[in-house]
Order: C-alpha cells, then sequence, then structure tokens
C-alpha cells in the first residue's frame, strides 16, 4: 500500500482530514508532497463563476480527484460528482468533499465510450483539464478522447445547462506545472515541432471552437485562463478591450515583443489555457453568476441596480475569485473554508484599523452578502498598481518605502512596559504556536531558545505595540506612477498588537527574495543576518526607529525574532501545514543566531 493509499485508509477509518493529509505531505517526496499541495488548494474555481446556471443544481468534474474546482463548485451547495479514472483520486475527492462539509461524490470510470451518467443529468459539466485530464480508452488518442468527451458532455448537460472546459493551447509559448509558479518554456524547434504537428489532442483557439461546435455546444463566453508567477492567475478576455481586461502593467511593458503581440491580437492564440463555456442551445441576455453577485453588491452599497463591468478578474492560489469593478468595487468571492475565514478576517482587520484613525491608505469595507449560497464581500477599489509592478527604480521604490513607514509609525500608540505577562503574549505565545506544528525536534529546540533571548534582551522595555498586517509584501501594496502608497491590501492576517519593526521587515525580505527569485531563507539571511540592505531600505528602517524612538538594541532583537513571526503567520492561517516549509526556510537562519543561556526565574512560568 503507497503512502497515498494509507491516507485514503485512515481517513476513511474516521481519522482527521487535515491532520492525516499533513501527515502524508510529510511522508511523500517533496516534489510529489507539492504536487499533492497545490493541486488541492489551487482552483480554477473562480472561472466557474462565469457559469450562470444557478447554484443548488448538480455538477459534474471531470478529470483529477485531486484537483481543488470539486469542492470549490460544492462550497456554493451543488451536488458534485468528480469522476476521475483513478479509483485513487475519487476515493480523495469523497474524503475531501466529507472533510469540508460539502457533497462531493467520487466516481471512478469513464474510460468506456460513454460516461457513466443519464442524459441531462447535470446542470454544469465542468472538463477540468483538457486535453491531459481526460479518461481514455485503452489506445485511445488525446484527439478522439476530447471529440468523444465533449459529444458526452453535450448528452449528459441538461437543456438549459452549460459545459465549462479548461484546456491547454497547442501553441502556448509557456505551460503550467502541477507546481505553483513554475512554467515550462520550450526551445524555438521544440516549439515549432509542437505546434506543427500538435500535441496529443490539443488544439488552437479556433480548434477548440471547431471541437465545440461539432459536438452540438454553442461557445456562450470564451476568455483566458492565464497562469502568473505571482500569487494569483489571471481571468482575462481573449480580445483586446474584451472584459475581463488583461492587465498590462510596467513591468509587462518591458517586454517589447510580449506587447507588441498583445496588440496585434496575439494573445488568443498564444495564451496558456482556455476557459470555455458552451451550452446545448444559445443563450441571449445570460448573466453570469459573477455578473448577479456584482450587481448585488453594487445595489447593496447604493449604487442601484445597472449594469456593472468586471474590469478584472483573478484566481487566487489560496482558491478564492477577486472581480475589480468599474463601479469602484472590488469583490471578493471565497471558494473554499479556509477563505471565507480569511475574507471575514480582512473586513474586522480593515474595521479595526479604521477604529483607530490609521493613516494608511486601506480600503473602506462597504458591504458583505450571499447570492444562491455564494458569499461575497465587497470593498473600495483603491488606485494604483501593484507594487510588485515596479520597474525596480530605486526612487520609486524609496518614495513607496517612505510612505510605508509613514504610515506605519502612525500606528504605533502608546509605549507598553514589556513584563512577563505582555512577553507571553507577544513572544512566547507565537513560539509555542509554531512549536507545536514542527517536525524537526532541534529546530523547535532552535525556536524555543529563541523566545527566550528575544524576551531577556525586552523585558523591563517600554515601547509601542501596534497593530500589524502580518503578511505585508509588494504584493499587498498598491503605487502610484511616482511610488507613492495607494493601497495596502488583504488584511486577513492582522493582529492587533505585535513587536515594532515586523511589518517593514517582512516587505523588505521579500524584496531580496523577489529580485533574486529564491527561497524565504537566503533572503532572510542577506537582508537581516548579513545586513546587505540598499541604501533607501537602511534609510526606512532608520527613519521607522526614529519615528517609534526605538534604539538599536530593540531592533536587533526584533529582527531576531523575525522568524518566528513569519512562522506564527503562516501556521495560523494556512489551510495545510506545508510540509516542513518552516524547517526548511528557518532552520540554518536560526542556527546562524547565537543564543544566550537562559536560566528562568523558579517563581516565574514565563517561558516553560
Amino acid at each position: 500500500m503507497n503512502a497515498l493509499d494509507a491516507f485514503l485508509a485512515r481517513v476513511e477509518g474516521g481519522a482527521d482530514f487535515r491532520a492525516s493529509f499533513e501527515e502524508l505531505l510529510a511522508t511523500v517526496p517533496p516534489s510529489e508532497a507539492s504536487r499533492l499541495e497545490w493541486g488541492t488548494r489551487e482552483a480554477v474555481g473562480a472561472a466557474a463563476l462565469l457559469a450562470s446556471v444557478d447554484p443548488g443544481g448538480p455538477i459534474l468534474v471531470v478529470g483529477s480527484g485531486l484537483q481543488g474546482i470539486a469542492p470549490a463548485l460544492a462550497l456554493r451547495g451543488d451536488p458534485v460528482v468528480a469522476l476521475d479514472v483513478s479509483t485513487t483520486g475519487a476515493r480523495f475527492a469523497r474524503a475531501r468533499g466529507r472533510s469540508i462539509a460539502t457533497v462531493v461524490h467520487g466516481v471512478a470510470g469513464g474510460r468506456d465510450s460513454c460516461l457513466p451518467f443519464r442524459d441531462g443529468a447535470f446542470a454544469l459539466v465542468v472538463l477540468a483539464d483538457v486535453p491531459a485530464g481526460l479518461p481514455r480508452a485503452a489506445g485511445e488518442s488525446g484527439e478522439r478522447a476530447l471529440r468523444r468527451c465533449l459529444r458526452e458532455a453535450r448528452r449528459v448537460v441538461a437543456p438549459s445547462g452549460e459545459v465549462l472546459v479548461f484546456a491547454s493551447n497547442r501553441l502556448a509559448y509557456k505551460r503550467a506545472t502541477p507546481w505553483h509558479g513554475r512554467f515550462v518554456r520550450v526551445g524555438p524547434v521544440a516549439y515549432l515541432a509542437r505546434a506543427l504537428r500538435g500535441g496529443d489532442g490539443e488544439r488552437t483557439w479556433r480548434g477548440y471552437r471547431r471541437a465545440l461546435s461539432a459536438a452540438g455546444l454553442h461557445l456562450l463566453e470564451a476568455k483566458a485562463a492565464y497562469p502568473s508567477h505571482l500569487d494569483y492567475s489571471r481571468v482575462a478576455g481573449l480580445r483586446a478591450g474584451e472584459p475581463p481586461d488583461l492587465e498590462v502593467g510596467p513591468q509587462e511593458r518591458r517586454n517589447v515583443a510580449k506587447v507588441i503581440g498583445h496588440r496585434l491580437g496575439l494573445f488568443p492564440w498564444l495564451t496558456p489555457s482556455y476557459a470555455l463555456l458552451a451550452a446545448p442551445a444559445p443563450r441571449p441576455g445570460r448573466l453570469s453568476l459573477l455578473d448577479r453577485i456584482a450587481r448585488d453588491a453594487v445595489a447593496k452599497t447604493g449604487g442601484g441596480d445597472r449594469p456593472v463591468r468586471v474590469d478584472r478578474l483573478l484566481a487566487t492560489r489560496g482558491n478564492a475569485a477577486i472581480a475589480l469593478l468599474d463601479a469602484g468595487l472590488v469583490l471578493r468571492v471565497p471558494l473554499c473554508r479556509k477563505e471565507i475565514r480569511l475574507a471575514g478576517q480582512h473586513f474586522r482587520g480593515i474595521r479595526a484599523l479604521e477604529a483607530r484613525g490609521t493613516r494608511l491608505p486601506i480600503p473602506r469595507a462597504l458591504a458583505e452578502g450571499s447570492l444562491g449560497g455564494v458569499r461575497w464581500w465587497a470593498e473600495e477599489r483603491r488606485p494604483g498598481v501593484g507594487a510588485v509592478q515596479q520597474n525596480g527604480a530605486v526612487g520609486l521604490r524609496g518614495r513607496t518605502l517612505a510612505d510605508l513607514v509613514s504610515g506605519l509609525a502612525r500606528l504605533a500608540g502608546d509605549r507598553v512596559l514589556l513584563d512577563d505577562a505582555v512577553l507571553e503574549d507577544v513572544v512566547f505565545a507565537r513560539v509555542r504556536l509554531v512549536v507545536a506544528q514542527l517536525r524537526d525536534p532541534e529546530v523547535a529546540r532552535r525556536f524555543e531558545a529563541l523566545a527566550v533571548d528575544v524576551a531577556d534582551r525586552l523585558r523591563g522595555r517600554r515601547i509601542p505595540l501596534p497593530p500589524c498586517h502580518a503578511d505585508l509584501r509588494a504584493k499587498h501594496v498598491l503605487v502610484g506612477e511616482d511610488g507613492a502608497l495607494t493601497g495596502v491590501l488583504d488584511l486577513g492576517t492582522v493582529r492587533d498588537r505585535n513587536l515594532p519593526f515586523y511589518d517593514l521587515l517582512h516587505f523588505l525580505v521579500h524584496e531580496h527574495k523577489g529580485s533574486r527569485d529564491d527561497s524565504l531563507a537566503p533572503a532572510t539571511i542577506r537582508a537581516l543576518r548579513e545586513r546587505r540592505l540598499l541604501p533607501y531600505e537602511e534609510v526606512a528602517v532608520r527613519a521607522y526607529a526614529d519615528a517609534l524612538d526605538l534604539d538599536d538594541d530593540v531592533r536587533r532583537a526584533c529582527e531576531r525574532f523575525y522568524p518566528a513571526e513569519v512562522a506564527a503567520t503562516v501556521l495560523a492561517n494556512w489551510d495545510y501545514d506545508r510540509p516542513l516549509w518552516v524547517e526548511r526556510n528557518f532552520g540554518a537562519v536560526l542556527g546562524a543566531i547565537p543564543t544566550r543561556a537562559y536560566h528562568p526565574d523558579p517563581s516565574s512560568s514565563v517561558g516553560t
């Protein structure tokens, strides 16, 4: 019995899904663990909101039961059948559905000429991975499997239903892999060979349209499910000016060939993948579920009942849809229970910071609601572009950092005496949360020693304990063309009080991580241990320390505690503990930090 089958046997016997899944991730090779973990977290469910069928009808998902799209659809109250040719995949789909209290029926089969379902049985049929994930009969080519599955999808979908196809593009200039943010780019010779010969069932933009028509399906909507190296993928219109827009920011504009190709209308032909929505008959005047949610949100925020344009649609890696509306709203539609929790925390974080009179440009929380079982949150749409799009000019980044420092410093509040009770809250409790989930006892020991060391350095000091974003990175920051800070986003991880410096340090470490495209460990060592900050970054750290009247001893203690702050944030908010993530990223960092011997006061339980 392999590790996955053993995991399924435990869960089917009544064991907790999450705990057993984390054990599974810790026992399989890292590459397999990454594939499993991302496959269950990241879904293309955002594009499923383009369908117009009402929630509550039965849905068929044809593809791997390991993917996250089936539970994303089931979350809205739909009974979902996940068809997988593998018995293991079908069992996984069933087990995961039970773990999140949704109805997902895992069914193995589909290799025969017919899908094992009656005519017109489903309101929505999703072919989740075309052509690679299609069930195939013995010796059946990908091309024949595509034609057969489209005909079968047409047969089993209700007359008023729809078929959603996620398909790989034969002419794609890059390919997504099972690992988030990693892509395959082939050389010119291999690209031409594939383009001329064709993949095993892969088609071009025109080819998929013909295949749908041949199966008796009418194309309703065609979008690019465009993967990104960032923390989200884009769902974009295939033609220029067709919503949702494909964001072409300052970084993309530096790729001249890519920009020219987009202007020439080559995007529909070269995009990595498609999201194609079709139906047995034309559906004039249809409104997608996303359109209806957007109208509901606009109406609840005082905009009346009017047509709404979705300017951009993002599918986050955590499994949520983020829609930017022309009505000045940002719409959040969580597609898993963890994202529902974070969306609620995000709104509470906004209101908590507003109550403190923050000078940070955070969006206003405007409304929340539910439509047909689908929950949504709406907030103010802030101006600017993501700071990840900044072109690297020192002046622009320096301006952004200066504005961040100014806003963070204004959150400081009164100075607090760091006695044992306070240190228990902001130091020891954080470390205990981390240690309880570590698998390497040596790294756990280092975290415990770190807590004692930092507490010793800070005990008896009076310093501010400001609220913190706790995951402040360039992807959560909007800037203007001049680098001015225009927005701080995604406040789902906000903590009400924290040691100072953490938000600023996290932003700087991730700047170093992004510049080298490496892991968090070397970036942390470069930025904080080796102190290889750029001059304008050092200016920002010094300006923050001066604004809060913090000396170098406090700064160094906060820098030393940085690994514990990060680990506590991720372990408190991730839906799964990625195997040995904390150990891999901070084991070496902690090993490089000398700690002083600690002799506890017998009368105190702090630190035990």
